[in-house]
């Protein structure tokens, strides 16, 4: 019994040298043990944990040093009693602390401190032209190191100026864009459908409030002006950026001005078409002009008209006054338009047939087409008063004094393209020019009933989904009547060949003179020029590329061999895929 004792006794005895001399746990920064937890003690100093050991083994005697993550990096834009800060997200933080005060450091009795899970705050209540310094920490669990601190004054100083930009951004929208001030409270973009309505609260679309960090922001068109600066319009969307340093100090940003996205386009090359719309002024009125007469400008109408080599073209003032003896002036230019390819897409005897029986008419406005390219299959003349009658039967047909107005005559044809055999309908008008409110308004019953007798004809005849081009003088614009005639066919589903992806010249407006005299260079304007000739298309695959033809010489004056009349000649290129 005894040997076993001491074998025992042994054993113990082995057991506790062991224990002495085995090596002391360490903790680590990834898993401490609960023992390890309970007894680090040290002092922090610049954010790092010093002299942090265990009570658990004194020898071998250890070290452990822990640093900090840094605090994310801070800026301010001051505002008259406001600062906006921004910093960057800190990976798994869940709040920040943000401290400010007028002292030399952060951290003391006098900092105020703010809680924030955002990124970017506004901090109000402060003192005007004070200097502030400023520093933010990150909570993930363990606190971040404060940043840096930075100093910020406020200022009573205008807000900053700073330079915009628009963009197109999709369907019925813009991209805005401006640089970043270095004094603001907030910034506020407001969109209108003229830069003068950019002024006028009734007209204007504003959002306010933005921060003063942001410097870009989509904004969208709202339904109640798309037919006037939406994606199908043609129209620019004009702009203005204000930056405010208070609600009673703001600064202008200098307007600016972008199309909307315009609508897709559809098809191959193989559907699609050219058409144009001409106005060639009509003979009496440059008669007296000398270099102007009809006889002095006849080519260059006929080479305007080849230059651009489209399909179809609508003209207008093309009329039934003799220009030399036995020929009417519309003969004249079937006659010049001939050798380059070109037919007249109605008979003499259709046009005869107005002409002979209906007295006070205006019989100016015909189709004609490039027969290597196109077929014509029908064709006719319409009255608008009549189609005006159809389209809203309470509005007369009189002018500014009461009395019956004269009709006028729009000529329609139906045609097919050679190459990809696709048929679309075609039609010329001209409507009345005025600006009185009886003038206005018989344009706009003309439109009407001018697009309610298109589709009566492409049902009759058994193509209702066929394309229709409008091709016109709608002596109507946006600038001076905003809800004319061209918003009448836009409101009907018509989509403005000014909006193709693809436009040029159009900070020309498509008349170069609304006198008698003819200017020796186009006038251009910032954004977008006054538009009364327009081209406007409902059904098929949209309009790939528009074209004010604006011919000029090397010194940027017009090119008289080309300039036939005041007007300018527009230019589509349109696919007629369907929808």
């Amino acid at each position: 019994m005894r040997p076993r004792r001491r074998r025992a006794a042994l054993v113990i005895a082995l057991g506790v040298v062991a224990a002495l001399t085995a090596p002391a746990p360490v903790a680590t920064a990834s898993a401490p043990s609960e023992a390890s937890r309970a007894t680090v003690s040290g002092t922090s100093v610049g954010g790092t944990i010093t002299g942090a050991t265990t009570k658990a083994a004194k020898s071998p005697s250890r070290k452990t040093t822990t640093k900090l993550p840094a605090g994310p990096r801070v800026r301010a834009i001051p505002g008259r009693t406001t600062t906006t800060l921004r910093w960057g997200r800190t990976k798994g933080a869940t709040r920040y602390l943000v401290e400010l005060t007028t002292g030399t450091n952060p951290g003391t009795k006098k900092t105020r401190r703010i809680t924030t899970s955002r990124t970017t705050i506004r901090v109000t209540g402060l003192r005007q032209s004070t200097t502030y310094k400023v520093r933010v920490s990150a909570d993930r669990g363990v606190r971040t190191r404060p940043s840096r601190a930075i100093t910020t004054r406020t200022s009573s100083k205008a807000a900053s100026r700073v330079v915009a930009r628009a963009v197109p951004a999709g369907a019925d929208s813009i991209r805005v864009s401006w640089t970043r001030p270095a004094r603001a409270t907030s910034v506020t973009v407001a969109i209108a459908p003229t830069q003068a309505a950019l002024a006028d609260r009734g007209a204007r679309v504003t959002i306010n409030g933005i921060s003063a960090w942001t410097t870009s922001m989509v904004v969208k068109v709202p339904a109640r002006l798309r037919n006037r600066i939406g994606s199908t319009s043609g129209n620019p969307v004009y702009v203005r950026v204000t930056v405010y340093n208070s609600e009673h100090r703001w600064t202008h940003a200098a307007t600016v001005a972008a199309y909307a996205g315009s609508p897709a386009v559809r098809g191959t090359a193989a559907d699609r078409t050219k058409v144009a719309t001409y106005n060639v002024q009509l003979p009496s009125i440059t008669q007296h002009i000398p270099g102007r007469r009809w006889a002095d400008r006849r080519l260059a109408v006929a080479r305007a008209i080849a230059r651009g080599k489209p399909d179809v073209v609508g003209l207008q003032e093309t009329d039934m006054s003799f220009v030399e003896p036995g020929v009417r002036q519309y003969q004249d230019v079937e006659r010049l338009v001939a050798p380059y390819g070109y037919a007249w897409a109605t008979s003499a005897e259709q046009i005869d047939a107005i002409r002979t029986t209906v007295p006070r008419r205006s019989l100016g406005a015909h189709l004609i087409y490039r027969t290597a390219t196109t077929e014509l299959l029908d064709s006719g003349l319409t009255s608008l008063r009549n189609a005006a009658a159809t389209y809203d039967p309470t509005t007369p047909w009189v002018d500014a004094t009461g009395a019956i107005d004269p009709d006028r005559y729009a000529t329609w044809a139906l045609f097919r393209d050679r190459d990809s055999g696709r048929e679309f309908y075609a039609a010329s008008a001209h409507l009345k020019n005025g600006d009185d409110m009886a003038t206005q308004v018989l344009r706009d019953v003309s439109a009407g009933g001018l697009d309610l007798f298109l589709r009566s004809l492409a049902r009759s005849q058994g193509r209702p989904a066929a394309p229709v081009v409008i091709l016109a003088d709608l002596n109507s614009d946006d600038l001076r009547f905003p809800e004319g005639a061209h918003e009448t066919f836009l409101a009907a589903g018509y989509v403005s060949s000014a909006s193709a992806p693809r436009c040029d010249n159009m900070n020309v407006a498509t008349v170069n003179s609304r006198s008698s005299g003819y200017p020796s260079r186009p006038t251009v304007v910032p954004f977008a020029g006054m538009r009364i000739d327009h081209i406007l298309v409902r059904g098929g695959g949209g309009v790939a590329r528009h074209t004010n033809q604006v011919v000029l010489t090397s010194k940027g004056t017009f090119d008289e061999g080309f300039r036939g009349s005041d007007h300018n000649l527009q230019l589509a290129e349109i696919s007629l895929a369907p929808r």
